[in-house]
């Protein structure tokens, strides 16, 4: 196996250590819920608090990125983000329980932008679109991470328990995978650490926006909403999430055969018209019941996408730029907790 093959393999471990770390606290929120007796609003604080961690590490972890290379940056991602599990988990009261989602989702933030950097790169050296495949992984590791989660949930295995032996796993595997990289400087590593986006750029990022706030309220409330409002047992409530990722997964596995088809442009736009459809479903019935699917193909297509072509519109240093449609999740989140505490 060639060096280029092997990185991309190692890129897809990564981003499936990154979707089964999150799965497993997403599949899990009602059990986190009721250990600490939080009603909507004392959630939504803390659901708010990951969404601003993963987006005040942004401000961060370009500008980090693009000194220490994409590679160390997945592996302190990983240490942070799988080391927020236990202390999730452990948290005595709501403050430290929300301050321990600050740290998950910067730890989340952290890997998330240095392992698109390295899928840029990867997919800049096969000289064809793949990223949508990268993307794909992210949810085959929310598959699983949700999958032991609703088993976790069945065996009725505490979070504590759960969390620390899933957190040191997947922190093993993320670290082994890097050391499969791809070998030298990052493009752009070692310049100036922030660049204003081109033109270009914009209008990729706003798309990008509207489909994480798709993608990032139905990841936080899906669990909530089924056993709260949907009266579902906490096992089929985990299960939610893992459904979620099925349907991710076989748009983004076939995405990038799509773009080489028709080209990205016209595939964003209609991916854009459904993820904005699918949002007026939502404030119309107060939550997307046929709009599920939706949400899942505008959440899987716009960002992979977006983030691919990105890359390629003359942008000298992709880590400085990776991940800024990121504060769409905090919209997404404090939407939705807005209207489950009203």
């Amino acid at each position: 196996m060639d060096e280029t093959r092997r990185a991309r393999v190692a890129v897809s471990v990564v981003f499936a250590v990154c979707g089964a770390a999150f799965a497993t606290w997403a599949a899990r929120i009602p059990a986190a819920q009721a250990k600490l007796g939080m009603g909507p609003a004392e959630l939504g604080i803390g659901l708010f608090g990951l969404a601003a961690g993963s987006v005040v590490a942004l401000l961060g972890a370009g500008p980090l990125i693009t000194k220490i290379g994409s590679r160390r940056g997945v592996e302190c991602g990983a240490t942070v983000l799988c080391a927020g599990l236990p202390l999730v988990a452990f948290a005595p009261d709501v403050p430290l329980f929300v301050a321990a989602l600050v740290v998950l989702g910067v730890g989340n933030s952290l890997l998330d932008v240095s392992m698109n950097a390295h899928a840029a790169r990867v997919e800049e050296a096969y000289g064809r679109p793949i990223f949508a495949g990268f993307h794909a992984f992210w949810n085959i590791g929310g598959l699983a991470g949700s999958g032991v989660g609703a088993l976790m949930e069945t065996w009725r295995v505490p979070i504590e328990t759960h969390f620390t032996a899933v957190g040191a796993a997947l922190l093993a595997l993320g670290v082994l995978a890097a050391s499969q990289f791809l070998r030298g400087a990052d493009r752009g590593q070692g310049e100036a650490a922030f660049a204003l986006p081109s033109k270009a750029l914009i209008p990729l990022g706003v798309i990008a926006f509207c489909g994480f706030v798709a993608e990032g309220t139905v990841n936080d409330w899906s669990a909530v909403y089924l056993r709260e409002v949907a009266t579902a047992s906490a096992a089929v409530a985990s299960l939610g999430y893992f459904a979620f990722s099925i349907t991710m997964i076989g748009i983004r596995t076939v995405a990038d055969r799509i773009v080489e088809r028709v080209g990205g442009v016209l595939f964003m736009r209609v991916a854009a018209a459904v993820t904005v459809s699918d949002s007026c479903w939502w404030w119309r019935f107060r939550w997307p019941r046929s709009g599920w699917p939706a949400s899942r193909w505008s959440g899987s297509a716009c960002p992979a996408s977006c983030r691919s072509r990105g890359a390629r519109q003359g942008a000298k240093s992709p880590p400085r730029r990776a991940g800024r449609s990121r504060p769409s999740r905090l919209a997404g989140t404090w939407a939705f907790s807005s209207d489950r505490c009203w």
